[in-house]
């Protein structure tokens, strides 16, 4: 059920970028509804079977795509420009 999880969030990763989803929804908004869907997905895993889990862990790993990645670019946002910019790679000069 693990490898479901990791293929679904791959593919919703992918799916999101080929329709460019966070520039078509606000970031509050899909980060919210990816939230929602990854939480009613877990709520139902005891009601179903061993493949319908395997198909909600799926479902749970897809949005959780949309949950990750404005995570952290959110994360970003509130950081100052001095140490957003302190693991980025510092020019040489060609001396």
């Amino acid at each position: 059920m693990t490898n479901a999880v990791q293929v679904g969030f791959v593919v919703g990763a992918i799916g999101a970028s080929l329709v460019n989803l966070p520039d078509i929804i606000s970031m509050h908004r899909l980060m919210t509804a990816s939230a929602v869907l990854a939480a009613l997905a877990n709520a139902a895993l005891p009601f179903l079977g061993p493949e319908g889990a395997i198909a909600l862990r799926f479902l749970t790993g897809m949005a959780l795509a949309g949950v990750y990645p404005l995570t952290s670019n959110g994360w970003n946002c509130f950081r100052s420009a001095r140490r957003r910019d302190r693991f980025r790679p510092q020019q040489r000069s060609r001396a």
